[in-house]
């Protein structure tokens, strides 16, 4: 049993951090009522087909009056809600796209066994994405402009679905479209080692999760797990460890978040990564010929700033910002930066953008001025 993830069973008599965790803060409460408050159109679309069957993914679209379409891709354990925040800033302004990716939310949710030792990697997941995109487009007609944002996962996604050559001849109508990319705690293909907490997720079996669940080490655990992605802890709404405990305690979400997991980078054996297959995957990163702008937060435990510095030196046009004192968990941390970020990249691409900008950087200087240190 995999009992590192699992607290020792006396802490159920403990404290509980789940319990304690308050509600959605007065500005986060504000930004998803203006969420679920824009016009919008919800449904499901046809995807690509998994071991022969066709399946479909839930969709919610917004209309604004702006140029733009954002298509918004979220993270493993997660779903488009991720993005009710953001959305309650942009979505006032631009149109918004967001899907559940398959396996989460009320999008189709096929068996890994079915899908294949890579139906849930991150270039299945691309295909799908893109036909669902292309199906949108040709619902709703015009022209609009395309960007896209992913946020940790959702953004390896992206970086297949601009950077895989057999993709982008296939869906060169809707590639052809995207103008602008926004990556938010961006993951790299070349990761040399497996991430614990991960880790631990990837192995549990449903026995395991039960005899959680019922100790209530579940909800425990998942919440400090939530909350150890934020700066400011005790602001972590418990609606963000409750969505993560229903995709755990879902048996087809969690195999298929499980999937996604193991399938996000190439290894061998499932002990070492495949380095040969790994490069073929970073060296397509030069395909991604799209403006790019990087938002990684200073503090990210989950995938250190590092790795932004790399994808900001091996994508051809990318500009990065990384947020000081923030963590991995961007859309619900930082919900309207991330929105006037993204807002401000639409608007004017990388013009007057410094290529790289880390306010983690930022010192008091000698006479009492604050001093921005940035880089070319």
């Amino acid at each position: 049993m995999h009992t590192g993830l699992l607290l020792p069973l006396a802490l159920a008599a403990c404290a509980s951090t789940y319990a304690a965790m308050p509600g959605l803060s007065p500005e986060m409460d504000g930004l998803a009522t203006a969420a679920a408050a824009l016009p919008n159109e919800r449904g499901r679309v046809r995807a690509a087909e998994v071991a022969g069957r066709p399946i479909d993914l839930a969709y919610r679209q917004t209309a604004a009056e702006g140029e733009w379409l954002v298509v918004l891709l979220h993270g493993v354990l997660s779903d488009s809600r991720t993005w009710d925040y953001v959305a309650g800033d942009l979505g006032h302004d631009h149109s918004l796209l967001l899907f559940d990716l398959p396996g989460c939310g009320l999008s189709d949710k096929p068996s890994p066994l079915a899908a294949g030792p890579e139906g849930y990697s991150p270039t299945a997941l691309a295909r799908h994405v893109l036909c669902a995109v292309r199906a949108r487009l040709a619902a709703t007609g015009g022209a609009p402009r395309l960007a896209l944002v992913g946020h940790s996962l959702g953004s390896m996604v992206i970086l297949r679905m601009l950077g895989d050559a057999a993709l982008r001849a296939e869906f060169a109508d809707v590639v052809e479209r995207v103008e602008r990319v926004v990556l938010l705690s961006p993951v790299d293909f070349a990761v040399e080692k497996k991430h614990p907490m991960f880790e631990k997720v990837a192995g549990l079996s449903g026995v395991e999760v039960t005899i959680a669940d019922v100790t209530e080490i579940l909800e425990e655990r998942t919440a400090r797990a939530v909350r150890q992605g934020a700066v400011e802890k005790d602001l972590v709404p418990r609606v963000e460890a409750q969505r993560m405990v229903e995709v755990l305690r879902d048996g087809p979400r969690r195999r298929a978040s499980q999937a996604m997991i193991r399938q996000a980078v190439p290894y061998i054996d499932d002990e070492y990564p495949d380095w040969d297959r790994i490069d073929l995957l970073v060296a397509d990163y030069a395909n991604v010929d799209r403006p790019c702008l990087i938002l990684h937060g200073a503090c990210d435990e989950t995938f250190g700033v590092a790795v932004a510095y790399k994808l900001r030196a091996q994508l051809p046009d990318a500009w990065l910002h990384v947020l000081a004192n923030k963590k991995h968990a961007l859309p619900s941390e930082a919900p309207r930066r991330c929105a006037t970020e993204i807002r401000a990249f639409l608007a004017e691409g990388g013009e007057r953008r410094e290529r790289v900008v880390d306010e983690s950087f930022v010192r008091s200087a000698p006479h009492g001025e604050q001093v921005r240190r940035a880089s070319e």
